[in-house]
């Protein structure tokens, strides 16, 4: 990573790494780096944080091959809630990939089709090359399978909504204001303004879409709510270092969601 004429090394480890993007704000870079426990280059997400950069592994598709596989993620929303990439399986077969909070990483085919969007009969996306800021346009290009050799074509593709995505131009009556401090140590509070009365559910998300806390689930009346994460699991063990999310969703449609980083 360069910055400013000064040229920082993100990992020493010997592999096929490499950084595809950077936010808008620069505190948060993608692409892929080696994960270790599984011995496949795997989606990967940098983020800034007071003593320097946290990797955060997010992962590859299910079927990909130890030693072979290759995983890159090669756009993000704004928010980095929802990224898009490559998912090369082995050295012949691979596929574009979707990553959500919710659902971690999926491929993009399984994704579109849990949208209810209906692509040409034997399509194959083969990689999504970029997203919106919000999650809900995506572009890429894949390929009618059962022509040989692949004819590949471009795709721009615009959903309703994406999954783990907020949409807050449609609805706005419930947002996640701050979250201070940030990155934090050992607890951080999350700011939360409502327009009406709802019931209210905010978790609290790693990296690999799992759920790591319900903090809340019930009814709040409409004004500003402070809610506290300790920095532990619901079983109560204490969080590792790294990346978390907290996703807040109101039964009148509105979601909200920011990226916190708990450092030790």
């Amino acid at each position: 990573m360069w910055e400013n004429g000064t040229v920082t090394q993100l990992n020493n480890r010997d592999a096929s790494a490499q950084v595809e993007g950077v936010s808008d704000d620069g505190n948060m870079l993608w692409g892929s780096s080696l994960d270790t426990l599984t011995n496949i280059v795997s989606a990967t997400l940098w983020q800034r944080t007071e003593s320097g950069w946290q990797e955060n592994i997010l992962g590859s598709l299910a079927g990909s091959f130890p030693g072979y596989a290759y995983v890159r993620i090669n756009d993000m929303s704004s928010d980095g809630t929802f990224a898009v990439g490559y998912n090369a399986y082995d050295w012949y077969t691979a596929a574009g990939f979707v990553w959500t909070l919710a659902e971690g990483l999926v491929s993009a085919n399984d994704f579109l089709a849990a949208e209810g969007v209906v692509l040409p009969e034997n399509f194959v996306v083969g990689e999504v090359t970029g997203c919106s800021d919000n999650g809900n346009v995506l572009v890429g290009a894949g390929y009618d399978s059962t022509i040989f050799p692949p004819q590949w074509q471009g795709f721009v593709i615009t959903l309703d909504t994406a999954s783990g995505v907020p949409d807050l131009a449609r609805n706005q009556s419930l947002t996640i204001e701050k979250i201070y401090p940030n990155p934090f140590n050992p607890s951080t509070v999350i700011t939360m303004v409502l327009e009406q009365d709802q019931r209210v559910s905010l978790e609290i998300y790693d990296v690999s879409g799992r759920m790591v806390r319900m903090l809340h689930d019930g009814p709040l009346t409409s004004g500003r709510h402070e809610l506290r994460w300790d920095g532990r699991y619901a079983s109560g063990q204490q969080a590792s270092s790294g990346m978390y999310f907290a996703l807040v969703r109101g039964d009148l449609g509105a979601t909200g969601s920011h990226r916190m980083m708990l450092v030790k």
